[in-house]
This record gives C-alpha cells, sequence and structure tokens, in this order.
C-alpha cells in the first residue's frame, strides 16, 4: 500500500453508493472530484464523506481530489457491460495494492473463516460497526474482482455479494418455486414472483440487495419452518446494516 493510503481508514461506503459514484463520475469526469461533484450528483454529507474516504484509501484520487488515470479506466469500464473481464482485472489490482493482507501468505480469501477477515481489518484500524462497513464494502468489490471467497464470508450476506448476486440468488429461488407447484399460464405474469430483483428495487426504490431477500420470501401457505425463519431475520439484519449504516463512526 502507498504511503498515501497507509495511515487511512480502509474504504466503508456503502457498495450500492460506490457504483452510483462510478456511473455518475461515467456521465462526467471532473478535474477534480470535489465537494462540489458530490453535491451535483445528489451524494448526502455522509455519503460524500465516504466517499472521498474511499477514493483516497484506495488511492484513486490525489489529495486535492484529482482523479487517477486508473480512477478514469475504472468508471469507463463500469459503463460497458462487455468489459466485465477488465473490470475485474482492474479492480483485483486496486484491492490486491490496497489491502496488504491479500498478499499475505497465511491468509487465504478463498477459505479464509469471519474471525479471521476480521482481524485483518483491526489490523487496519477498523473496529465496530465501522468495521463491519468496511468488511461489506471490501467484499462486494473482491466478488466483482472474480476473487475467491470463503463461503463462511459470503453466507453473512445471504442474499450474495457483487453485482450480480442478486439476480442469481432469484433465479436459484425461481427453480425452487418451480418445483414447488404449477403456476397456471394465465395467472403466471400477475404474480410478484415474475418479477426479478432488479425490477422489484426499481419499483420499491430500493437497494437491489434488500430487494434480493424479500423475493426470497415463500409463497403465502408455504410451511417456514422455525430455523429457517431465524436464519432469513439474521441475513435481513446484515444486510440493512450494510446498506443503511449507524451513524457511529462517520
Amino acid at each position: 500500500m502507498s504511503a498515501r493510503s497507509e495511515h487511512r481508514l480502509p474504504a466503508y461506503v456503502s457498495y450500492v453508493t460506490w457504483n452510483r459514484l462510478m456511473h455518475s463520475l461515467g456521465e462526467f469526469m471532473p478535474s477534480a472530484v470535489d465537494s462540489s461533484v458530490y453535491s451535483d450528483s445528489g451524494f448526502s454529507g455522509s455519503d460524500t464523506k465516504k466517499l472521498r474516504s474511499a477514493l483516497r484509501y484506495l488511492n484513486l484520487v490525489d489529495e486535492h481530489g484529482k482523479p487517477s488515470d486508473e480512477l478514469r479506466t475504472l468508471v469507463k469500464v463500469y459503463q460497458d457491460e462487455a468489459e466485465t473481464k477488465s473490470k475485474a482485472k482492474l479492480l483485483e489490482d486496486i484491492l490486491t495494492r490496497s489491502y496488504p493482507f491479500l498478499k499475505d501468505d497465511e491468509f487465504d480469501l478463498a477459505s479464509a473463516s469471519w474471525r479471521q477477515l476480521e482481524s485483518r481489518f483491526d489490523s487496519l484500524g477498523a473496529s465496530g460497526s465501522l468495521q463491519t462497513q468496511c468488511i461489506s464494502f471490501f467484499l462486494h468489490l473482491a466478488a466483482d474482482a472474480g476473487l475467491g471467497i470463503s463461503p463462511h464470508l459470503s453466507s453473512r450476506t445471504k442474499s450474495g455479494l457483487g453485482r450480480y448476486s442478486a439476480a442469481r440468488k432469484v433465479r436459484k429461488k425461481q427453480k425452487q418455486d418451480n418445483k414447488r407447484a404449477e403456476v397456471p399460464e394465465s395467472q403466471a405474469g400477475m404474480l410478484p414472483g415474475s418479477l426479478n430483483a432488479m425490477e422489484i428495487a426499481r419499483v420499491l426504490n430500493i437497494d437491489p440487495t434488500v430487494a434480493g431477500l424479500l423475493r426470497l420470501l415463500p409463497h403465502v401457505g408455504v410451511e417456514w419452518s422455525a430455523s429457517e425463519k431465524k436464519r432469513f431475520k439474521a441475513a435481513f439484519e446484515a444486510v440493512l446494516d450494510a446498506v443503511y449504516p449507524d451513524e457511529e463512526g462517520q
């Protein structure tokens, strides 16, 4: 990690807010990403603080907010679905540089436990609820980068990680629903279940990961065990904490 980010707190902005910034900068890249840019893009003061911190930690802007060539390239690949591989490689380079434990021979993200990951963020100065936000952002970008992620880590967010996780979860749920009962063709298009997570998110104006979890709720009348309800509540609470973080530590 460079000297610029050595003593900075790891990025703790929400994944959704980060994606909003990438697409906003895709419409126009200013010569300096300063407070006026965030304000004009509709970000709150809290989100502005988190985004500024994230860009500095990842070394994508300098101390004056001047975007790096790497940020300019990253924004471009965010806009083009055909650039998925380029985006993944660039994110991998950024993460490997910014999170030194990824180069640690004693740490393997693909098999790590939650506590092992927490200890790595402890060493970076992140703790408490803020650490949870740092880890959530890291894991989402790691998923987009195509890094192997331990099931012990990805299971903490039941709807999955990364941009396409909600859609994958929805497709799996649809297959399970089809096995439970046949739906009359005349009614199929009218069922809420015919909407995918992204469509639900747009209709309700909520985060796609929250919509993905709502989409996993069983149909009325379908039996739902106490243990399944408990797992769903825990997953929903974890997602809410990640998407709607507390003001503590901000």
